[in-house]
């Protein structure tokens, strides 16, 4: 209580408990500190409701050392607490000026500026005790009585923070310089710089967290997304767990973020921005939320590599069940569009090649599910999806990820083409598009009209993949695409027919050669041993061109009249030698 009378009642509800103390009063007959007071205490029996480096539990015992120095014009009191030291003055009843440091080895200044002054030297913190801590202060003074005015008495506020480890919502850092700044306009402005990137982060009352980042690189912590759900089946248990954190000090730990209202609305900016160590390019994200809607829009550009939009909804209600227990039923939908000048390159950046070489294009699709966010299960979403490739060719895969893209087939369909007809395949599968529509339902992923428009041969493909047993059951129509070029012709002949067979047979009979013109495939098995099988052949003879000799001209005949005259002559003059 003597303290909050200097800082403010609003304090009292973060202290519970009693423990004894040692005090000394002395009052002297002079003019500028006729009274100081002295206070010790282990706080044995006293509890302190604060950021975790901060707070306290009852029985953990605490040195406290408390003066006071009372005088005419001026009032101020040190606070020594472990590795917490601060010194707070008021002066001609001004609004207090405080210094605070934490784990700062030198003395605390005689002169103060100002306003607030913090600095510390902390192994880690977590945000969201933080920003739930500030919470907290403010609905007590709602409750006390201030107006906006004395609830923003200490004006200005600055701070430095040296932190070991610092954790968000949605990542963790280390080795992060934090520093703060309270405006009078009651506007916080925290800025971030470690390793990993900088931010500037801008938070005012009833308006969304503005964040500007450059050169950031966010290591995803997955532990702060993983629920306990026996803590969010219902809305009733969701309460009484973060009430239960409040009442041991925890406050609020990564159980909140499992409800929408615990969410910031907020708008991102980032330059150069990047998620464990994949680079987005430069990203603009707005999340806003309305009622039991929690929704991101935005964009991701990297320049020469890709284009993401994304529109993100995460709904969130209540259900009355029989029992009359009230749960929590979430449901989560996507809808995206992703373009690149090169599909290769993209999808092997997010460590899942496909197979696509030397081609642009895009994708756009919609994905649901009923659950958070962050728990997404390809055995239980649904959703659809068209893409659209550019001019490009197949090229060799080993890598195991690139598994489900056997669900276009096209690598399995052109090794077997390969061995069928190596002529025509030998550089690989070329096109000139490729597009398609694929859905997913139940753990299956369907096709009905993936089309290649290549330059040996097009081809269609349906059918599904199951992702559940990771099996694929597909069939490919194949019609090559047949000239009048003999190259072409040998490539797609039914039985093998060399250059100079063609040649010789085209001297003694019709100039046409049997082919292939329509091939269908059956891809099936497991996704590791997909087999091919050559389920139905059309044959036909197709005619080619064979460039006509030419005649040689009358002065040419003439040339080679005399050339021959003259060998013939040559000829008879050495047989007569040799006679």
């Amino acid at each position: 209580k003597i303290i909050a009378t200097y800082i403010g009642e609003e304090w009292i509800g973060f202290v519970n408990g009693q423990s004894s103390f040692d005090a000394e009063v002395i009052v002297r007959n002079t003019k500028n500190s006729p009274v100081q007071v002295s206070l010790n205490s282990d706080l044995q029996g006293i509890a302190i409701d604060l950021p975790s480096e901060f707070g306290k539990d009852k029985e953990k015992p605490l040195d406290l050392n408390l003066h006071i120095d009372i005088g005419n014009n001026q009032q101020q009191v040190s606070i020594n607490l472990d590795k917490f030291k601060s010194k707070l003055v008021w002066q001609d009843n001004k609004i207090p000026i405080g210094v605070f440091q934490y784990d700062i080895e030198e003395e605390l200044p005689q002169q103060m500026s100002e306003e607030f002054s913090i600095r510390a030297k902390l192994g880690k913190t977590n945000l969201t005790e933080w920003t739930d801590f500030f919470d907290k202060l403010e609905v007590a003074q709602h409750k006390i009585g201030l107006d906006e005015k004395e609830r923003n008495y200490h004006g200005k506020v600055t701070a430095n923070i040296e932190l070991a480890s610092f954790e968000t919502p949605v990542a963790k850092f280390s080795n992060t310089d934090v520093a703060l700044h309270r405006t009078e306009n009651n506007r916080w402005l925290i800025g971030i710089h470690n390793s990993s990137g900088n931010a500037l982060i801008r938070i005012k009352e009833d308006e969304p967290i503005e964040i500007e980042a450059n050169d950031l690189n966010i290591k995803l912590d997955e532990s702060l997304f993983k629920s306990n759900k026996a803590t969010i089946d219902s809305e009733n248990a969701l309460e009484n767990e973060i009430s239960r954190q409040e009442q041991s000090g925890k406050i609020i730990n990564q159980q909140s973020w499992a409800s929408i209202k615990n969410w910031p609305e907020l708008e991102l900016d980032c330059t150069k921005c990047a998620v464990d160590g994949k680079n987005l390019g430069d990203v603009l994200i707005s999340l806003r939320k309305h009622g039991g809607e929690l929704r991101l829009f935005g964009e991701s550009n990297r320049k020469g590599a890709h284009h993401l939009i994304l529109d993100a909804r995460w709904y969130q209600r209540s259900d009355t069940e029989a029992k009359s227990q009230t749960a929590i039923q979430n449901k989560t939908n996507i809808n995206f569009t992703v373009v690149s000048p090169d599909i290769e390159k993209l999808m092997k950046h997010w460590n899942y090649p496909v197979g696509i070489a030397e081609s642009r294009g895009g994708v756009s699709g919609r994905l649901t599910w009923n659950d958070l966010p962050w728990n997404l299960d390809a055995k239980t979403m649904k959703g659809d999806a068209h893409f659209e490739f550019g001019k490009g060719y197949l090229s060799e895969l080993s890598d195991a990820k690139a598994r489900l893209f056997s669900l276009f087939n096209l690598q399995s369909l052109s090794r077997k083409l390969s061995l069928d007809f190596k002529d025509v395949y030998k550089k690989g599968f070329f096109y000139e598009k490729l597009s398609g529509d694929v859905s997913m339902k139940d753990g299956i992923v369907s096709t009905d009209n993936v089309y290649v428009d290549g330059n040996a041969a097009k081809v269609t493909l349906s059918g599904s993949v199951n992702i559940k047993d990771e099996s694929i059951e597909q069939y490919a129509f194949v019609v090559p695409q047949l000239t009048s070029s003999l190259p072409v012709l040998v490539g797609w002949a039914v039985e093998p027919t060399t250059g100079l067979l063609v040649y010789l047979v085209n001297k003694l009979m019709e100039p046409a050669i049997e082919v292939v013109t329509q091939i269908e495939y059956r891809i099936h098995g497991p996704l590791n041993n997909i087999s091919v099988d050559e389920l139905k052949k059309v044959k036909s003879k197709v005619k080619y061109d064979v460039p006509e000799e030419e005649k040689p001209s009358s002065d040419e005949q003439k040339n080679n009249g005399n050339e021959a005259d003259s060998k013939k002559q040559n000829t008879q003059s050495l047989e007569s030698k040799a006679a």
